[in-house]
């Protein structure tokens, strides 16, 4: 499955709820590590991702709130896929290079993730460099929120996005 593939049903997705449930069924094979989790793209656009992970019992730790990796977790594929949406081609790699969450509030219901991202600026500080360098790294911060509207986390990813053809295996 090519990113392309996965590009074309996002973008298909923006408008489609039959193929936003496509777009969560390949995701869930495509990442089998989020699968246990739920996690679920709620709504996708040109840089513009919601998502959710419920409340419930794998998603729990020892105190009976959302685990603290799981918000992690969702903090790190929302804003991944915002970036993969801007990306156009498979030209290129992204590679989470670090990720710092700061944990504000505990959470006891389900939750949801948004980040948003500038096209203009992608453009400017990601595609344009990388006609000239080797590798980008691209900053983003995504916000956690209950069902109340309680901020619970706020997750900072730094993204190093790569032509394929300059990545070294050794």
């Amino acid at each position: 499955m090519t990113a392309d593939f996965i590009q074309k049903i996002s973008t298909r997705a923006s408008a489609s709820k039959f193929y936003l449930f496509l777009l969560n069924l390949i995701l869930d094979r495509a990442i089998p590590f989020n699968r246990p989790h739920r996690v679920r793209i709620n709504s996708i656009a040109q840089g513009q991702v919601t998502t959710s992970m419920p409340f419930i019992k794998r998603n729990r730790n020892h105190v009976g709130s959302v685990h603290a990796c799981g918000l992690a977790a969702l903090c790190e594929f929302t804003s991944g896929i915002s970036v993969m949406t801007c990306l156009t081609s498979n030209e290129y790699r992204i590679v989470l290079k670090s990720l710092k969450v700061d944990y504000h509030f505990r959470a006891k219901s389900a939750v949801t993730c948004s980040y948003s991202l500038d096209e203009a600026e992608f453009a400017r500080m990601v595609v344009e460099p990388l006609t000239k360098s080797e590798s980008v790294e691209y900053d983003t911060t995504s916000q956690v929120f209950d069902h109340n509207g309680n901020l619970i986390c706020t997750g900072k990813a730094t993204w190093q996005i790569k032509k394929w053809d300059k990545v070294r295996s050794k």
